[in-house]
């Protein structure tokens, strides 16, 4: 910025101004000195160089602090001043809760719009779509967070969190609020302040710097929150769509730390929390807007179904005039010819929308393919190097060895062994390529034969994590179903389970089904850790996993949900079959596809 700094600050009520010089132009000439390598006795270290500090008169009707920086090393372009503007205004929260009066003025002695200009933050309810407030109440140790019930947002109170109490604002901006804030504050300074979580402590901003990106996809919201994370993915809001101010407290929030460069903050297990809470809030926003698209979709075709009804109304309605007034018949025809031709278009209407739902459907399904993949792939490349490490030890073994009559029946062990691992390793490359299938179409099913053979392909998988596998459907249940989906699903949930039996003994995974009524009812559950009950509500939410070290990525529960609703079926938490440990899903299908 520059090389000498002047700091004056004077208190209300004081006739004495404090006044702190900081002249990097010295630093730098004794820096110089210093590596010229002279005596010690001869030369200062630069670090020996004090800062110069004394007090004046002034009058005491001034107050306040002022920075003055002079001796610039760069030119400051009027973009650069602009740059400033917009980082000094996010400076101080918006709701402003400091006990002390708190203004900046930028004063520039070259541009004219930065005379003396007051720096101020930016005024948005005006443009927002939709936003909450969350409170906490002291008295009751609750924490307020928003839940979302039946197409409304709702405020509830919970017990106190682990990273303490805090006052959350989120603005949400739907394509037309974003659109009309860009148009107002376009080629300005605040044309990309929409930009996600901002966290303030006692008013003033944190880690300031964590935003400093020059690619804006890398760039981060201060809480440290990827905004790839929650960004454009189906159903998901942007961070581009959002404006979040948190309220912290040193007192309240002590856990809350910022890490060194306070380009971040220090990763604890309260920090931790406080991210998993923010996101919760916006996935409870995320489910509310979702839930009034869906509405309005809902309305919209069944408004197109109702104007074709009124339609073959009204054309029966002009037959009947037909008949009682026959002189009139050119000109009813005329009306029958254009009621006909707009019946044709709002069917074909109908026809359309249906067929970009399935569209839709369609390419959602071959992208959960390709986010089952790589996680399956790195499971694949271990189970076939495995495989052809035990084949090539077991086929050396026969290379040099055979045929010496003293290893005979060791000779016929390991023929068999190696054409297991070869059935083994064939399956696992089978199964591979059912990924490359997008086909998700539904056609009858034996899902008592897809089930065992899923169990099957994972049989390697299971021998090497002495995994006992448990199949009991006792008939053979068939459903209109797509295969891929239901095969998708029982493989998230086998690879779910092998993750939670890790270190655990007598390992069970276990999967029951039956019919019940026009449902077949799936049980799936292993013995494994269990969910905490905190986690419970978050198993489904894309991205949360609590086995990221075991390679969780915090797909797998995601995906099965959204292949089960594909199926319009359902998937709740159940009860442990396995108590007390153990986790339990069940899963209803129906067997008649809804129209």
């Amino acid at each position: 910025m520059g090389s000498k700094l002047l700091l004056r600050t004077k208190k209300t009520d004081r006739n004495i101004r404090n006044i702190l010089e900081i002249d990097w132009t010295e630093y730098e000439n004794i820096s110089t000195e210093q590596l010229k390598l002279f005596d010690r006795n001869e030369t200062k270290y630069f670090t020996d160089i004090p800062n110069k500090l004394w007090a004046e008169k002034s009058e005491k009707n001034e107050k306040g602090t002022e920075l003055i920086i002079s001796s610039v090393r760069e030119i400051w372009t009027e973009y650069d001043i602009d740059r400033l503007y917009k980082e000094l205004s996010k400076l101080i929260s918006p709701l402003n809760n400091l006990a002390y009066p708190f203004n900046i003025v930028i004063r520039s002695n070259e541009y004219e719009s930065y005379k003396e200009r007051i720096v101020t933050s930016i005024s948005i309810q005006e443009f927002v779509s939709q936003e909450f407030s969350l409170e906490y109440d002291l008295n009751s140790q609750t924490q307020e967070i928003i839940k979302h019930d039946k197409g409304k947002l709702i405020t509830v109170s919970r017990e106190k969190p682990s990273f303490g109490f805090i006052k959350f604002r989120l603005y949400y901006f739907d394509q037309y609020a974003k659109g009309k804030f860009k148009k107002t504050y376009k080629g300005t300074r605040f044309e990309d302040f929409i930009d996600g979580i901002k966290v303030y402590r006692n008013g003033v901003i944190t880690t300031p710097f964590a935003e400093q990106e020059a690619a804006r996809d890398k760039k981060r919201d201060i809480p440290g929150i990827d905004k790839r994370r929650y960004s454009g993915f189906f159903e998901k809001v942007s961070s581009r769509d959002l404006v979040g101010i948190i309220e912290i407290t040193k007192d309240l929030n002590p856990k809350i730390i910022d890490a060194t460069a306070r380009q971040d903050f220090v990763i604890n297990n309260e920090y931790n929390d406080f991210k998993e809470f923010i996101i919760a809030q916006i996935h409870e926003l995320e489910k509310y807007l979702k839930y009034r698209k869906d509405v309005k979709q809902e309305k919209a075709g069944q408004e197109l179904k109702t104007a074709t009804d009124e339609i073959e109304t009204f054309t029966e309605r002009i037959k009947e005039i037909e008949k009682k007034h026959p002189a009139v018949k050119d000109d009813l025809d005329i009306l029958k010819k254009e009621a006909r031709k707009i019946k044709i278009s709002l069917k074909k209407g109908i026809n359309a929308t249906e067929e970009l739902k399935k569209e839709f459907k369609r390419k959602e399904s071959l992208y959960l393919s390709m986010l089952s993949l790589q996680e399956f792939a790195g499971m694949l490349a271990h189970a076939v190097k495995t495989k052809i490490g035990q084949i090539k030890d077991r086929a050396k073994f026969l290379a040099d060895r055979f045929p010496d009559e003293r290893y005979i029946d060791k000779f016929k062990m390991m023929a068999k062994n190696i054409y297991h691992h070869m059935i083994g390793m064939n399956q696992a490359v089978e199964y591979a390529l059912s990924f490359s299938k997008a086909d998700t179409e539904p056609y009858e099913t034996d899902m008592k034969a897809v089930t065992e053979n899923v169990f099957e392909e994972n049989s390697f998988r299971f021998s090497q994590e002495n995994i006992r596998p448990v199949v009991e459907i006792r008939e053979s249940l068939i459903l209109v179903i797509a295969r891929k989906c239901f095969e998708d699903i029982l493989q998230q949930l086998i690879d779910n389970s092998i993750k939670a039996l890790k270190n655990r003994e007598n390992k069970i995974i276990k999967c029951t089904g039956a019919a019940d009524a026009d449902k077949l009812i799936i049980i799936f559950s292993d013995n494994g850790i269990g969910i905490k009950d905190e986690h419970k509500e978050k198993i489904f939410e894309i991205y949360f996993t609590t086995t990221a070290e075991e390679g969780g990525s915090g797909l797998g529960l995601w995906i099965a949900d959204s292949r089960i609703k594909q199926l319009n079926g359902e998937i709740i938490l159940a009860e442990s079959e396995f108590e007390p440990t153990g986790t339990t899903f069940q899963i209803s299908l129906p067997f008649k596809k809804e129209e």
